[in-house]
């Protein structure tokens, strides 16, 4: 029996200057198995889309936008 393994990478960022605020994600996957990153492939959008929610509420948070 053959194991497989996955891994998923996320970095979100929140920035913010005197004019304006942005919130970059970016994320990439891998396994030893091709069907095994095709479905972590397809999760991937919305495991950045995660990550952009939290760094936006942490940023929110800091910047007293949301208690």
């Amino acid at each position: 029996m053959s194991e497989y393994y996955g891994k998923i990478n996320n970095k979100s960022t929140a920035t913010s200057t005197k004019d304006y605020s942005r919130i970059e994600g970016e994320g990439s996957c891998r396994s030893n198995d091709r069907d095994t990153c095709r479905s972590l492939a397809e999760g991937l959008p919305a495991c950045v889309d995660h990550g952009n929610q939290i760094a936006y509420e942490m940023h929110a948070r800091s910047k007293g936008w949301i208690k």
